[in-house]
């Protein structure tokens, strides 16, 4: 069985400095084996990186990225970061929102023998933890809202695709793209990992912007990668008719 100590956690940061320092707070004291946090500098620079700068632990490693801020090239610099200076066997790319616990992740690490990635179920909550009903997308693969990559099978490079972040029409599911672009194996926990959804988030243009993705996703998959896996996978994701 793995234990904690042979993952990376990998967060993005934006603009939520109180939670993101205590979600850090919180990693390091589950005993992961490193901690890198990418930290879009470009709106308040400084200011994350600051406040996190003071927590003291040679696990925690703070990367900054000043200009051409997006999903992919964050997640990009931390994976690249943990290839080539830890020893750790997964990544797991985990939001600010999600609230994971030590019983998770050890869930997750208990299927990541079988495949490449590990994905979870997300129970959707507000502020004074009311409950929120999670659309379609976050139920039909693994998301990096908090998903469990193995890297002893998964072929090189393993890197997000910027494709998703430059066009308008396919931003923000650089998580679907890698699966369908490198074939990856996956699994789910049925974890229920409350994730935190802003008071004044509007969900529902969020899932129409995640449909819009998941179709160009789809699309560009289909023609550049047809394969039986392919038509497979997609209808066990219900994006069969995409």
């Amino acid at each position: 069985m793995y234990t904690l100590n042979s993952v990376a956690v990998l967060m993005r940061a934006w603009n939520n400095n109180t939670a993101t320092k205590t979600r850090v707070k919180q990693w390091l004291a589950m005993g992961i084996g490193t901690l890198v946090v990418v930290v879009n500098d470009t709106e308040n620079p400084g200011r994350i990186a600051e406040q996190l700068s003071t927590i003291k632990d040679s696990r925690l490693h703070i990367h900054t990225i000043t200009e051409n801020y997006s999903a992919s090239r964050a997640l990009n610099t931390g994976v690249e970061y943990i290839r080539k200076n830890t020893e750790q066997q997964f990544i797991l790319c985990a939001s600010v929102e999600a609230l994971f616990t030590e019983q998770h992740v050890v869930r997750m690490l208990g299927a990541v023998d079988r495949v490449a990635v590990v994905g979870t179920t997300f129970s959707g909550i507000k502020e004074a933890d009311e409950p929120i009903e999670l659309p379609p997308s976050y139920t039909r693969h693994p998301l990096n809202t908090g998903a469990l990559y193995n890297l002893s099978v998964i072929d090189e490079p393993f890197a997000f695709d910027v494709w998703c972040d430059d066009r308008p029409d396919a931003f923000g599911m650089e998580d679907l793209d890698i699966i369908l672009r490198k074939q990856l194996t996956y699994e789910y926990r049925d974890l229920n990992v409350p994730v935190v959804i802003g008071r004044f988030y509007n969900q529902d243009e969020k899932e129409q912007r995640r449909e819009r993705a998941v179709s160009a996703i789809v699309a560009r998959a289909r023609q550049q990668w047809p394969s039986p896996w392919l038509d497979k996978t997609l209808q066990r994701m219900n994006l069969h008719e995409s």
